[in-house]
């Protein structure tokens, strides 16, 4: 791994926390208030859904950019807009 790559993951990793808490900390603040006192259990099984959740975009997100690799490099018309 290259250093520029290694700083540009570590620059990215201070941003997105920060991010995070102030977009979806008050969301999910307000889920878990609106439970009513909810369980460790229920606060897990919600954090879980969560990971789910963003795993399963995740997977789809890289898989369409496969495809459309994987299809541009198969077709020359769509080289061009595979490079930009």
């Amino acid at each position: 791994m290259t250093a520029t790559l290694a700083l540009t993951a570590l620059l990215m990793g201070l941003t997105g926390g920060p991010h995070c808490a102030i977009m979806c900390g008050a969301g999910c603040a307000g889920i878990v208030r609106a439970s009513g006192g909810a369980s460790a259990w229920s606060m897990g099984a919600f954090q879980a859904g969560r990971l789910l959740g963003y795993s399963v975009a995740g997977a789809v997100a890289a898989w369409a950019v496969q495809s459309l690799a994987w299809l541009s490099s198969t077709t020359a018309a769509l080289q061009p807009l595979w490079t930009l």
